[in-house]
């Protein structure tokens, strides 16, 4: 069937969409990748039957949300306030 080397692939590739993340700051565009991430870990379940990303995945998307609402905020504060005085 698939081998080690596959799963591998499989994770390195999970990881690095979850860490490209990151770079948005629009929330459709960070949610659109955020259902990508939950999708890629029911894939892995389903070919792999291990919930190594299962287990991790809601996580990782609430990680992600937090921080960037919290950016965001932060971002328009300091515009306002920079463009109000």
């Amino acid at each position: 069937m698939f081998e080690e080397r596959d799963r591998r692939d499989f994770k390195s590739y999970y990881h690095n969409l979850r860490h490209s993340i990151y770079k948005f700051n629009e929330f459709s565009k960070i949610a659109e990748l955020c259902i990508k991430l939950i999708a890629l870990a029911d894939v892995y379940h389903e070919i792999y039957h291990k919930d190594d990303l299962v287990l991790v995945v809601l996580t990782d998307v609430n990680k992600i949300v937090r921080s960037k609402v919290k950016q965001i905020r932060e971002n328009r504060e300091y515009m306002s306030q920079r463009y109000t005085t």
